[in-house]
Formats: C-alpha cells, structure tokens, sequence
C-alpha cells in the first residue's frame, strides 16, 4: 500500500513538474493571492474663494454681488439684495467641457453623486444650464446652507454621458466669505 501510494505521488509530481506547476517548497510571489489595492483617493483640493465688487442695476437699484472659486471646477454663488437671484448657484466645468445629460427623457439634466465631509454619497439630478457647461443643483437654498455647514465636498460628474471622475474640494471658508459681502441677503 506504501509503495502504491508512492508511485501515486511519483506520478503526481512527475505531471506537476512537466506542467509548470510548483508542489513543494514555501509559497513564491506567484503562487500567492493577493489582496486588490484599492484605488489611491482622489486629492482634496483647497477652493480659495472671492467676492465681486457689487453691481447696482440702474432700473430697481438692487445690488448683486458674487462669490467664486477657483480651479478645478468654478462655485458660482450669486446674491442680491432684493429677493433671490434667477440662479443663485451653479458649479461650472473645466474648460473644453461640454456636460451631456445621461438622464433619460430629459435633454438637460445630469445624474451625480455628491459627498459631503465623510458622509453617506447621495445621487441627484442636476440641471444642465443652457450652454451645456454647468450645473445647478435642484434646491440652490439648501446646496448653500450645505456648503456653509461642511468642510468638505466631493462630486462625481462626466463632461461625456458615459464618464465620470470625483473631485473633492475642500470648501472651508465660505461662511467667512459671506460675512465680507456688502450686499446684504
């Protein structure tokens, strides 16, 4: 019985050894598995905001006045001292970005998913403004007492219907940028 099982494993590693196969010795690199590394995290990039001098429309005498951000995507916060503005924010894109919807049915809204600080990522539809380079949110109020309230932001979004990349920007300093407008809201 010894010898027939001596034979088995002679055999064993005789067809082992013709395939290629490793049997005997410590695990090598390529005998190992290996755990996936997950992707190394988008970096966090620090929005620098500043305000526009205020503008006063000669017809009704209000005062409008803008706050913005800078590179890699483009916080366009809008206020005016009488009532709100048609459109009180909206994020524009990189140059060379022509934002297609991926909503179907609809030929100007954009599915994305938001973040903010370390909370639970949430999917909305944005609206696609007409020159097709920028989004609204759908509650601008909110969107900016959420701004206000967190630290920071991240959002996934495409130019191209199928794509989608994540920025995350750090958005501390909004409330203090608020605090230096002249035009009061």
């Amino acid at each position: 019985m010894k010898r027939a099982l001596l034979i088995s494993c002679s055999v064993f590693l005789a067809a082992s050894a013709a395939i290629g196969c490793k049997s005997t010795g410590a695990p090598t690199n390529s005998n190992t598995i290996s755990t996936p590394t997950p992707a190394p995290a988008a970096p966090v990039v620090k929005v620098n905001w500043s305000l526009t001098e205020p503008k006063v429309n000669i017809m009704d005498g209000t005062s409008i006045q803008f706050i913005n951000s800078n590179d890699p995507i483009y916080f366009h916060l809008c206020f005016q001292s009488k009532g709100t503005c048609s459109v009180p924010i909206d994020i524009q894109t990189p140059k060379g970005c022509y934002i297609e919807n991926n909503v179907q049915g609809w030929s100007t809204r954009r599915s994305v998913r938001i973040k903010w600080d370390d909370e639970k990522a949430q999917a909305q539809q944005w609206s696609i403004d007409d020159s097709h380079t920028a989004l609204i949110p759908p509650n601008s109020t909110a969107f900016i007492n959420e701004l206000k309230m967190h630290k920071k932001f991240s959002i996934e979004l495409g130019c191209a219907s199928y794509d989608s990349a994540v920025m995350t920007l750090d958005i501390a300093g909004l409330p203090e940028a608020m605090a230096t407008l002249s035009v009061k809201h």
